[in-house]
């Protein structure tokens, strides 16, 4: 009997139907502050810190009846203002027996210097802001904010020391009294307000949304996002994009299609580079992407309304970003059910390094995966590697590398199919950022890299053996330099350019095993350059209206295209708690130079997609911290790129030669939809969000509208979390959605001449019928404890706890006679996840 979307929405009200009155109930209140502390004798600070709960133990000689407080503490906690008010001193707090604290002098072989590190970010959205200029004034040190909003300023003498800090479109602050102590490392996060009347891109851009993974180190603290924490299989960032409202995906992929976009019009960028191949097996169904969600420190999502930087590509982008260590070494390690990895992190004289390595072995998913089945033998893995250097006052510079390889064998039991699947791909990268004055940044980016594919093997769709022999390579390099200039107030500039050579090579054979004349070969070397450029300026109107206007242009030298891309972006705040924000714009895609189908037979680059887009996002916060927001966005697009599809069932490994592909030649294609969201406060021990999307997606073929493979026109999604004290996190994820589109097929039984009879089987309206809805529940539990060396934990996720039996596609008909003579068609289904648990241990110390 199916278990229905009703079961698994009753499951998930019954776990969360407390969370509203247990969000209310009180905790114990925590000491007050008695603030001022500076001015105050030592003695006297420190008696009422032991009546906060420190257990002091210190002596007349260190802390003797002369020594005063000389700042004011930022922190409520009583540890934190200890630390603060000892530093400036000479003093430090060591751990005793029996929990107490000894307030001890600081270790003089470190030096009298320390160095002053942290993070500038935006005090309106959380973002890091790079560029900023940072100065100690006293001692005449200073610094700048790298792209992940970090800064590093050494030899910086004890005491209490006011910091400086300016950025272009920010109001300038000064920290006073940051207390410093000698030879050691001073962390402070600076948040800068938006000047009124300038808004940032985060606010400017509709259908942004944010999404951010909490790290396995328990030193950082990181800003609230829409998500707090989203079940999922393995450690993957794009995975948990999918939990967002308007992303449509598989349940054995991690690409997916945002807005009824396809799958390669959404650009992955990580720390400022576009990532060409950023999936593992992307020929096979892309599992996993090639980043590890353990070292994002934020993810972006973009639906639509870009601005005139984002181009090339219409679908969406998800920029990703990773942050560099702030304080001593760290080494993290993770070993689980299907992966394994490790990354260090750790600050050295010149900057700070970080490295992360990661390996999966998804056959112990056995059968609820199709690349967990038996015969299957997958291996994949990806490192990454990120330096950073401040190489004066006014620049800083990354370095960057990011390697995955992959490799599956396979090989039918009881059949002829066979498959040999390498991938490696490599993607180098720096990123200089200068500050040449307070109202000018400029951010270059140079890269290089390859991609490499080979497939070869033996198909069998019917009764014929065919050969397959797939091989393509792509080099490609880039130099990217987009600058901002706050001209005066309230008035900023953005520009910037963009060159990429490429090269790329095709080696395809296919054709009857039997037959080798008849394998005809494939050879196809193109090359050429992408470039781009692009001018805007945002100007604020009044203290409630901001208005950015650009224009970008694009020209691919291999396609021939040239293309001009007008955009217009405004933000209305008609209060405090709510925005309105409204985009418009003219977008472009170019087939990029891996991207052509000659496994189908083409051998010409197609011309740009056009579309004419529209987004509107209104966004409130309630005064008790409830987040709500709407979101609409209307795409018309013109030339459109053909594809092929296999109409019933699209998991092969050739899917090239399977009987039912087809080609799909659209003369237009209309994306339009609403999103409705909800969401608490993600701070509160209960928390919860919940979306719901209305859309359709349509292929305009000869005037008649065909929903595309992916449409879903009903999608709800709803979330909770519990963290019921600080060892402990607990998650839940149902998601509830329309069937997709499938192809409707009859067949009719005619008689032969030689007497037998055959089925003549003949496929309905493409995509006219469609599959049965599709219902999921997720849960994810994670448990932490200091042990002596570091912190240990376990988190354990599954997927489908009900095992629910979700239809993915068909796998073949059958044909059952009727009393007339006529045939009944039934399909046979494949089914997408089962229930699918998994698991790792972290280590951190």
């Amino acid at each position: 009997m199916r278990r229905g979307p009703s079961l698994l929405l009753l499951v998930w009200l019954i776990g969360a139907a407390g969370l509203p009155c247990a969000a209310g109930i009180a905790s114990p209140a925590a000491p007050a502050n008695p603030a001022p502390w500076r001015g105050r004798r030592l003695v006297e600070a420190l008696e009422i810190l032991r009546e906060m709960g420190l257990r002091l133990t210190w002596s007349s000689a260190t802390v003797t009846a002369d020594r005063v407080v000389t700042v004011e503490p930022e922190a409520s906690e009583p540890r934190a203002i200890l630390d603060a008010i000892l530093a400036p001193l000479g003093l430090e707090a060591k751990d005793g027996p029996g929990g107490a604290l000894l307030v001890v002098r600081g270790d003089p072989r470190t030096g009298r210097d320390a160095t002053l590190r942290g993070r500038v970010t935006s005090a309106a959205t959380g973002q890091p802001v790079a560029g900023a200029r940072l100065r100690v004034e006293s001692a005449g040190r200073s610094g700048l904010s790298r792209p992940d909003g970090s800064f590093r300023i050494p030899g910086v003498p004890a005491g209490a020391q006011d910091l400086d800090v300016s950025a272009a479109g920010f109001v300038a602050r000064r920290v006073e009294g940051i207390p410093v102590a000698a030879g050691r490392s001073r962390e402070i996060v600076v948040p800068l307000q938006p000047q009124p009347g300038y808004v940032e891109e985060v606010v400017v851009t509709p259908s942004r949304r944010s999404l951010q993974r909490e790290e396995p180190a328990p030193r950082r603290t990181l800003d609230q996002q829409d998500v707090d924490l989203v079940p999922q299989i393995g450690s993957d960032p794009a995975r948990a994009v999918e939990s967002l409202p308007g992303v449509a995906a598989p349940d054995n992929s991690a690409a997916f299609n945002l807005r009824g976009s396809e799958a390669k019009d959404v650009s992955l960028v990580l720390d400022g580079l576009e990532l060409y191949e950023p999936f593992h097996l992307a020929a096979l169904q892309a599992p996993w992407s090639v980043v590890d969600s353990a070292l994002v420190d934020r993810i972006d999502l973009l639906g639509g309304g870009f601005t005139a930087d984002l181009g090339d590509r219409r679908g969406g982008f998800v920029e990703m970003s990773t942050a560099l260590p702030e304080g001593p070494e760290r080494l993290h390690g993770a070993a689980g059910s299907i992966e394994s990895g490790f990354s260090y992190g750790a600050p050295t004289s010149a900057g700070d390094l970080l490295v992360a390595a990661r390996a999966f072995y998804p056959e112990a998913l056995g059968t609820t995966m199709e690349i967990g089945e038996p015969g299957l033998e997958p291996r994949f893995a990806d490192l990454y590697v990120k330096s950073s250097v401040v190489a004066s006052p006014r620049a800083a510079v990354s370095f960057h590398a990011l390697v995955a390889s992959d490799r599956l064998d396979f090989h039918e039991q009881h059949g002829n199919e066979a498959v040999n699947l390498t991938q490696h791909s490599a993607h180098l990268w720096a990123r200089l950022l200068q500050a040449p004055s307070p109202r000018l940044a400029i951010e270059t980016v140079v890269s290089a890299g390859r991609l490499q594919h080979t497939r070869q093997g033996d198909a069998e769709p019917e009764d014929e053996v065919i050969v397959v022999d797939d091989e393509r390579r792509v080099n490609f390099f880039g130099l990217r330099s987009d600058g901002t200039w706050e001209a005066r107030e309230n008035h900023l500039f953005r520009f910037g350019i963009q060159a990429r050579p490429l090269q790329a090579t095709y080696r395809y054979t296919a054709g009857p095993a039997d037959d080798p004349a008849a394998q005809v070969p494939l050879r196809l070397d193109p090359d050429g350059s992408s470039y781009g450029a692009y001018a805007a300026w945002r100007a604020g109107l009044g203290a409630r209206v901001t208005l950015e206007t650009g224009v970008r242009w694009d020209r691919q030298s291999y396609t021939g295209d040239d293309e001009v891309s007008p955009r217009l972006n405004a933000v209305w705040h008609p209060g405090d708690r709510t925005s309105l924000r409204l985009g418009l714009g003219r977008f472009t895609q170019s087939q990029r130079i891996q991207e052509l189908d000659v496994a189908d037979g083409e051998t010409l680059f197609r011309p740009a997609e056009r579309s004419r887009q529209a987004d509107l996002t209104i966004d409130h916060r309630t005064a008790g911290g409830v987040r709500i927001r709407f979101d609409g966005y209307y795409a018309a697009l013109t030339r459109p790129q053909p594809r092929y599809e296999n109409l019933f069932n699209p998991i092969e490994l050739f899917p090239e030669v399977s009987p039912d592909r087809v080609r799909i030649d659209p003369d237009g294609a209309r994306l339009r939809g609403a999103e409705l969201f909800l969401g608490s406060d993600p701070a509160r021990r209960f928390s919860g969000w919940g979306s719901y999307a209305w859309s359709a997606a349509d292929d305009v073929v000869d005037g008649t509208a065909e929903p595309r493979a992916w449409d879903q026109p009903h999608a709800l999604r709803l979330a909770a979390a519990w963290r019921p004290e600080a060892r402990w996190t607990f998650s839940t994820l149902l998601t509830l959605r329309s069937g997709w589109p499938t192809t409707p097929l009859t067949g009719e039984a005619v008689l032969q001449p030689d007497g037998t009879t055959e089925i003549v089987e003949t496929p309905g309206a493409r995509n006219s019928d469609r599959l049965p809805s599709y219902a999921r529940l997720d849960l994810r539990g994670a448990w932490a404890t200091p042990v002596s060396r570091g912190r240990l934990g376990v988190e354990v996720n599954v997927t489908n706890v009900t095992d629910r039996r979700n239809v993915c596609c068909v796998d073949e008909f059958a044909f059952d006679p009727r009393p007339d003579g006529s045939l009944e068609t039934r399909p046979i289904f494949d089914h997408w996840l089962g229930f699918t648990p998994s698991f790792q241990v972290v280590w951190s110390f």
